[in-house]
């Protein structure tokens, strides 16, 4: 089941509330970190532009998402550490808006950190869509 955005809602400036004042609300969406398996890029390994995000469901690796466009620092951290293909996949964090749709997440994913002492078996699998049925 697909998860709603976490939104707050907040006040800006004083308590005071103004008649005509304008807009006196701001909406804050909250993001969150979770480990994904980067299993492939957009660009040239040496330096990606995007990660391809995935989780496993059983034994096949599912693409969840993709990052924004990573910084020049973050795509000389991943030069050469992640294959296009599934064979030799990478753990990184993202910070995930909450927003799934059909088990992929509805906005880009912004990169945090590789996680080299991770493992991919360590990352949260995708539940088998046969079994919730």
């Amino acid at each position: 089941m697909p998860r709603s955005p976490q939104v707050r809602l907040g006040r800006a400036g004083s308590d005071q509330i103004r008649p005509g004042a304008g807009r006196s609300w701001v909406k804050y969406k909250t993001r969150e970190p979770v480990e994904v398996i980067a299993g492939g890029v957009i660009g040239p390994l040496k330096q990606p532009e995007v990660l391809i995000a995935g989780r496993y469901r059983g034994s096949e690796l599912v693409q969840v998402g993709r990052t924004v466009q990573l910084s020049p620092e973050q795509s000389a951290a991943q030069s050469g550490k992640v294959a296009l293909t599934k064979v030799d996949p990478v753990v990184v964090e993202v910070s995930a808006d909450a927003a799934l749709q059909a088990g992929q997440w509805r906005h880009p994913l912004r990169m945090v950190r590789i996680r080299a002492e991770m493992q991919p078996e360590d990352v949260a699998t995708l539940p088998d869509p046969a079994v919730d049925a």
